[in-house]
């Protein structure tokens, strides 16, 4: 079991250091281990699918990324109770392959039913998670978005212009670091 979560847990440091071909292979000999030492529907069997499936998305391989995510998400249905955070992360992460692959109303349908974001951020439950992702890999965008998105709903206003600054930096993408820092803008002169 340790040996397996060693693994694992060395798969998400090569998986943050952008190194994705050998997460990969490590995510799946600790996939193999857990089936082995809990059976194929256990929860940590649907961590390893999940993050195995996150690194094939990274290297393109969106149709292999699906099965795996899917695989995931039926687990954790399986085996957690129907509010649980990580059913409402196996939705997004699904759903935001499924859009990626063009499957845009499965993708639509899914982020619906699932009210995804709201349901991670519901009672704080999932914040620990993403502030522990930012401190393992502060550029997270997903993190950072997450916990930008949650600070706003709390009205933390400072929190969420500072978080939002620090996804803005990372953006390539020229109009969308506008956006975000128009957004920045508009926090910093709202009445507190």
């Amino acid at each position: 079991r340790d040996i397996a979560e060693a693994l694992h847990n060395l798969g998400r440091a090569t998986f943050f250091s952008s190194r994705y071909a050998e997460a990969e292979a490590l995510y799946a000999d600790a996939l193999d281990m857990r089936i082995a030492l809990f059976g194929a529907s256990h929860p940590l069997v649907a961590d390893s699918l999940n993050d195995l499936a996150a690194c094939m998305k990274r290297q393109g391989r969106l149709v292999e990324a699906e099965r795996r995510y899917r695989r995931a998400l039926s687990i954790r249905r399986e085996v957690l109770v129907e509010d649980d955070p990580w059913i409402a992360a196996s939705m997004n992460n699904l759903a935001t392959c499924l859009r990626d692959l063009g499957a845009y109303a499965e993708a639509e349908a899914l982020f619906r039913a699932g009210d995804c974001e709201a349901k991670l951020r519901r009672g704080g439950r999932a914040l620990p998670f993403f502030e522990a992702t930012l401190a393992l890999s502060p550029q997270h965008e997903g993190a950072l978005e997450q916990l930008a998105s949650a600070a706003l709903d709390g009205g933390d206003l400072p929190r969420a212009a500072e978080l939002l600054e620090r996804l803005a930096a990372l953006t390539e993408d020229r109009a969308t670091r506008v956006a975000r820092l128009g957004v920045v803008a508009d926090l910093s002169t709202s009445p507190e």
